[in-house]
This record gives structure tokens, C-alpha cells and sequence, in this order.
């Protein structure tokens, strides 16, 4: 994946995107591999919130409190999706939520020229957004001053 534009954050969101995609494909699906993703979503989660574009900012903060509660749900089955009760999909699924997720996409996408394949399943979609969330953190680096 190739950043076409939006400067050094779109690069940035670019090589993050695929070293997630590379890590995702050598490590497989398994509960160890989701469980990681999950990890790394929630340690990076503040700084992207810190530094996120104004643009998209006030769309993290909806996804990722829908990210939280499903990745909550997650954990209380030990990231075994197949032991996930379907009904804790419902927060990603409302209205706000899927506006927010249009707009992180379409920010991706018009600014950045960056295609995140938006309109997956909710398993897949929370997986996306992890390494979403993932790439996004690669602004933390930049916004943040140096010392």
C-alpha cells in the first residue's frame, strides 16, 4: 500500500498499515495473533487520540469506545471469536459508529489515497480497525514534539 498523498502522516499510515498486514499474514489468526492486535490497539490508542487529526478526531473517539466494549467482550471469551455472543457486534454496528468509521475511511482514502476495503464484517471489520488504529499511531510520532 502506497500513501498518493497528505504528506509524511499518509506515509506513515501507509508503511504502518502494511507492516500490520505483513505481521497479520506471518503470525496467522489465531487466538495469539488476535490477542495481539488487541494489545497493540490498546497501547497505542491514547497517543492517536492525542494527535489525531481535528478532521477525524471526534470519529476515533466513537470507534474506539465500540472498539473497547467489543474488544472487552473479546477478552471474556480469550479472543476466540467463535465463542463471542453475536449481539456484542451491536456497537459496531450503530448508526454513529458506521458514520464515524466512513469518515476515518474516506479521511484514508481522499487525503491520504490509502483504501482500507471498508464494508467487511464486523470480526474482520474490528481486526481492520485495530491495525486502523495501529497505522494512525504513526501520527503520534510525528505530532509529538521533540525534546
Amino acid at each position: 500500500m502506497v500513501a498518493t498523498g497528505g504528506g509524511k502522516f499518509c506515509q506513515q499510515v501507509a508503511a504502518e498499515v502494511n507492516s500490520s498486514v505483513a505481521k497479520a499474514a506471518a503470525s496467522g489468526t489465531g487466538i495469539d495473533s488476535i490477542k495481539a492486535s488487541v494489545q497493540e490497539y490498546q497501547s497505542i490508542k491514547a497517543g492517536v487520540l492525542s494527535s489525531a487529526p481535528g478532521a477525524i478526531k471526534g470519529d476515533l473517539v466513537t470507534l474506539f469506545g465500540a472498539l473497547d466494549q467489543f474488544y472487552g467482550a473479546l477478552a471474556k471469551v480469550n479472543y476466540d471469536f467463535t465463542k463471542i455472543d453475536p449481539s456484542v457486534e451491536a456497537p459496531l454496528e450503530t448508526p454513529a459508529v458506521q458514520k464515524a468509521e466512513q469518515n476515518v475511511d474516506a479521511y484514508l482514502k481522499n487525503t491520504c489515497g490509502i483504501d482500507t476495503g471498508a464494508g467487511v464484517n464486523a470480526s474482520a471489520q474490528a481486526q481492520a480497525s485495530a491495525a486502523e488504529a495501529s497505522a494512525l499511531a504513526e501520527l503520534s510520532a510525528l505530532a509529538a514534539p521533540s525534546s
